[in-house]
């Protein structure tokens, strides 16, 4: 039997655990400010096509996403690694938010847009039941990269990227730039491309 002092630090710990893994999981984003050297590299069309690597990943509601599911229409990723830093984590997510607000408004039917979170950083201890009911609360479909294999596989070495596949299942546009009317305007007229 536990005694009452033993289940108060019990109940203790698991209050700290959830503060501390809500901060972790509830704002894995941040607008990061980038220096113009660092933009300069930032965005590419991709000249010699890389054909997509098919995956399939589960979201947050436990719903399977296949990749093959969608060939022949255009679909834009968005990419975001987990951070640990609050502020940081709250940043990128609100980054994430208005670059898929701005294409679900200029494309509601035309594309499919889905966001891939990255969750290699995650503590064992943290139950993935409420790492997926976190993200349950945003607006946008998440798929869950649990092992960050499709991070791996696209090659995706920055906290965001935003990448346009075509209809053929080939990487035409990869970007890290921060949000803006000038950089949304590059992304649609890419997009526009593949859609007319």
């Amino acid at each position: 039997m536990i005694k009452l002092n033993q289940f108060k630090r019990i109940i203790l710990l698991i209050g700290l655990l959830s503060f501390g893994l809500s901060t972790i999981i509830s704002q894995p984003y941040a607008s990061i400010e980038i220096t113009s050297n660092e933009m300069e590299n930032s965005e590419e069309t991709v000249s010699n096509y890389q054909m997509v690597h098919n995956f399939q990943l589960y979201d947050a509601d436990g719903k399977l996403f296949r990749l093959s599911d969608y060939s022949g229409q255009v679909v834009v990723l968005s990419f975001v690694k987990n951070i640990k830093k609050k502020k940081i984590g709250h940043n990128l997510m609100k980054e994430n938010q208005m670059w898929l607000e701005a294409l679900t408004e200029q494309y509601p039917t035309d594309i499919i847009i889905c966001g891939i979170k990255e969750m290699t950083d995650i503590p064992r201890i943290i139950p993935k039941a409420f790492i997926r009911s976190t993200l349950r609360k945003e607006s946008f479909r998440f798929l869950i990269d649990w092992e960050g294999e499709v991070f791996n596989d696209y090659y995706i070495n920055q906290l965001f990227t935003i990448m346009v596949i075509d209809a053929n299942g080939q990487v035409y546009y990869k970007s890290s730039d921060e949000f803006s009317d000038s950089n949304f305007s590059k992304l649609s007229g890419k997009i526009n491309k593949l859609i007319n």
